[in-house]
């Protein structure tokens, strides 16, 4: 909707990517006592991680060529892949450390999406092919 409107690619991930990162509740879920409560910000939560990496498929289109936009989405892939086997584990010795204390889980992952790298603005060169 936002390059129907001639504003230029970097502006136009700004306005999709960044608010479905950021506006993720997971911080709230450390101090949530009910349970449909923090079902419902989990899935809003995980909605707005879809929106976020959908939005990053495009991103790899257009900063890459063509001929290797597969590839950088692919080598994205392996890296979410082997970072989730690495972390299941250490999230599974956690829990039987502290008996089951998620609380320090939830602090944890607040702020992920704000890490550099996750958006558009990073320096990252957006090219043609």
């Amino acid at each position: 909707m936002t390059l129907r409107r001639n504003v230029p690619i970097e502006a136009a991930h700004e306005v999709n990517v960044r608010p479905s990162g950021r506006r993720t509740p997971v911080i709230a879920l450390a101090f949530i006592g009910s349970l449909w409560t923090a079902v419902a910000l989990i899935s809003f939560g995980t909605a707005a991680h879809l929106g976020w990496s959908a939005n990053l498929y495009t991103l790899a289109s257009d900063t890459f060529p063509r001929r290797a936009v597969g590839s950088i989405v692919g080598l994205g892939g392996l890296g979410g892949a082997i970072g989730g086997m690495l972390v299941a584990p250490a999230v599974g010795y956690w829990l039987d450390f502290s008996h089951g204390a998620y609380r320090p889980l939830f602090l944890r992952r607040n702020g992920v999406f704000d890490r550099p790298g996750c958006h558009s603005d990073d320096g990252a060169p957006v090219g043609t092919d």
